[in-house]
């Protein structure tokens, strides 16, 4: 089965948010012409949008693990249900994002416009099969959902302290008393094997406190095979967490039991100065999300999104041409509100 790394197939802030939603009511009808995609309200996308959005999906997918993702399974749907999927969310948010801005009454500024001309030339200039005026709509959509995000979250708090944006940097120990069951769960395992993983790890962390090398007895001895990690607050398990905000540089832990097993933690880096920025940005985003989800989940409960049923039946990513991986590379270079 496959394990994904869904944030990093798709780039552009605001599609981020779209996974991050809730659905809006997806209905399908033979009712749209063969030149649309969905519709809801006002708003409109066309077939050559979604075809856009497929060919870069096909292309994010096999970039990221190979052609022959396609026989891979995702849960209990394969790769390409999956990703028929995600068009359908991104197309759903962006439709209900702009259906919103008509709302608040948010449009495009003359100079925005001008630099969705400028991104959509880029564009062309990679690829020869997608018309500009296709990614220009695109863009637009793209561009009026997150200027709608911005401005429903204009009063978050900005202040961030320098402690609050703390990264550091660990090296680990890890025994594990989960177990994969035959049916594919997780469960806890018997009180045996618990009982034998808190002896082993305190064996592991006499050696360590006695000098013994984290790196060579983590690659020995841990059921992860990660054994450094920079992280902030708020990013892992809290236990695990809080125990690792404790260290001094150098200091190795005592063991830390959390649901998931047992660690010992030595602290490579309490302060790692230049990343604190871009954590400070990742907190404000995190709360502009928090302010923003409630209204919109509010929102999108009253809306119906109408898709092309023939379309989709016909549809088959992994015979479909690819993409090239630009159009959100473009956006966030050109376009993304910073």
């Amino acid at each position: 089965m496959l394990k994904l790394r869904r944030l990093s197939i798709i780039a552009a802030m605001i599609l981020v948010i779209t996974f991050m939603c809730g659905c809006t009511r997806i209905k399908f009808t033979t009712g749209l012409s063969k030149d649309e995609f969905a519709e809801c309200g006002k708003v409109i996308i066309s077939t050559d949008i979604s075809d856009l959005l497929f060919a870069e999906q096909k292309y994010s997918y096999e970039n990221l693990f190979n052609n022959g993702v396609w026989t891979e399974q995702i849960g209990n749907v394969t790769v390409e249900e999956y990703v028929i999927d995600n068009v359908k969310n991104i197309v759903s948010n962006l439709i209900c994002l702009n259906l919103m801005a008509e709302k608040l009454q948010i449009s495009l500024t003359d100079e925005e416009k001008r630099k969705i001309n400028e991104a959509a030339e880029k564009y062309s200039g990679y690829s020869v099969n997608t018309s500009k005026e296709t990614v220009k709509d695109i863009y637009n959509l793209i561009l009026t959902a997150e200027k709608v995000f911005y401005a429903m979250t204009d009063e978050v708090d900005t202040e961030v302290s320098n402690d609050e944006a703390r990264i550091i940097s660990v090296q680990y120990v890890f025994i594990s008393t989960m177990e994969k069951n035959e049916d594919g769960t997780i469960s806890e395992v018997s009180e045996f094997e618990k009982n034998r993983a808190a002896k082993l790890i305190s064996e592991i962390h006499k050696e360590l406190t006695e000098g013994s090398d984290m790196v060579s007895i983590a690659v020995d001895k841990s059921s992860d095979s990660v054994h450094t990690m920079e992280f902030g607050r708020g990013q892992y398990n809290k236990k695990f967490e809080d125990a690792a905000f404790e260290l001094e540089m150098g200091e190795i832990s005592d063991v830390v039991e959390t649901e998931y097993g047992y660690y010992v933690i030595k602290c490579i880096n309490d302060n790692i100065e230049s990343n604190i920025e871009k954590r400070k940005e990742e907190i404000i985003f995190d709360r502009r999300k928090e302010i923003f989800i409630k209204e919109y989940d509010e929102f999108i409960k009253k809306k119906d999104v109408m898709f092309n049923k023939k379309y989709l039946k016909k549809k088959d990513i992994k015979n479909i041409k690819s993409g090239n991986g630009k159009l959100f590379e473009i956006y966030n270079e050109l376009l993304a509100l910073k």
